[in-house]
């Protein structure tokens, strides 16, 4: 029987997405987690220029830790990279890889930099060295996503409410690119006249209508659910998606009570990583791919 390949992983960027976060205080798990927990892949170092950082993980995962990027490309052989920087050096680091590699597989936290314009650089770069480029729009591909979009694609005349905190770029994008899979690319978007400068993003209020939905997206400064919330209304139904997903409710007109739709979005990093699983086995996954994150800046940049 032949022996099944172990993906090698690289982390760049040991912050909340890429290390700090954990199950027990923040309902998520960072990627170092999820790598750890998979059969498939393994961690085999980080990268960050933090020295506190890199001595707590080396310490918790027992691998290599660099603060340099070209250093670790020198030294390390691996199939897949991990970038969980900041949003505001995220074109920069893809660039570097892009420089230094070729015929990678590049995970990238949302939203994939900071506007169009790099994007679509690196999107270039990309069919140059012959990459891959994903990037973690995690919701797109759970179960409960896909029941929502089959309830919702089922009718019309749907308004939309979404209350999001955090920006544009690093909390509403997560919405965006959900409602593009679900209704794809004929729309128009609305800006109405509230906007804010942020001090590493920006908020606006804006619409996003389709022929017989809309959805409207506002801002609420320290608003308690950080990883945003939209409710759902038709006349047939109203749908309640709460707490980011940790929370989903439905219910139709006729009934007085919601029933609750399973939520998933709690180990979501994981089934990122059964995602890539399939992407390195030359299988079709359901990952968000650049172009999706590409037409989500897209809709950024009418609203900037």
């Amino acid at each position: 029987m032949k022996k099944r390949k172990i993906y090698k992983v690289v982390i760049i960027g040991l912050g909340k997405a890429g290390y700090l976060y954990s199950l027990k205080d923040n309902k998520f798990i960072s990627h170092a987690e999820a790598i750890n927990l998979s059969k498939n892949f393994k961690l085999i170092a980080g990268v960050d220029s933090d020295f506190n950082k890199l001595k707590k993980f080396k310490k918790s995962y027992k691998v290599n830790t660099y603060k340099s990027l070209n250093i670790m490309v020198k030294k390390e052989k691996f199939d897949l990279i991990v970038i969980s920087v900041t949003t505001s050096n995220q074109f920069k680091v893809l660039k570097q890889i892009l420089e230094l590699t070729r015929n990678k597989i590049i995970l990238c936290e949302k939203p994939c930099t900071g506007n169009l314009s790099q994007i679509k650089k690196i999107s270039n770069l990309l069919e140059t060295k012959n990459s891959k480029c994903f990037v973690n729009f995690q919701r797109l591909y759970l179960d409960s996503s896909k029941k929502i979009k089959k309830i919702l694609s089922k009718r019309n005349n749907i308004k939309i409410n979404v209350t999001y905190s955090s920006g544009i770029l690093n909390s509403a994008s997560h919405y965006i690119s959900l409602f593009l899979n679900f209704f794809g690319n004929n729309y128009t978007v609305n800006k109405l006249k509230f906007k804010k400068k942020l001090s590493k993003d920006f908020a606006a209020n804006f619409t996003i209508k389709y022929p017989k939905k809309i959805i409207n997206f506002k801002y609420k400064n320290n608003y308690k659910k950080v990883h945003g919330a939209f409710e759902a209304k038709s006349k047939f139904f109203r749908l309640k998606y709460m707490s980011g997903g940790h929370k989903i409710y439905i219910k139709n007109y006729k009934s007085k009570t919601f029933k609750k739709i399973k939520p998933d979005i709690i180990l979501s990093q994981s089934k990122v990583y059964e995602e890539l699983y399939k992407e390195v086995n030359s299988k079709k996954s359901n990952l968000s791919s650049l172009n999706n994150a590409i037409q989500t800046m897209k809709i950024i940049e009418q609203i900037k």
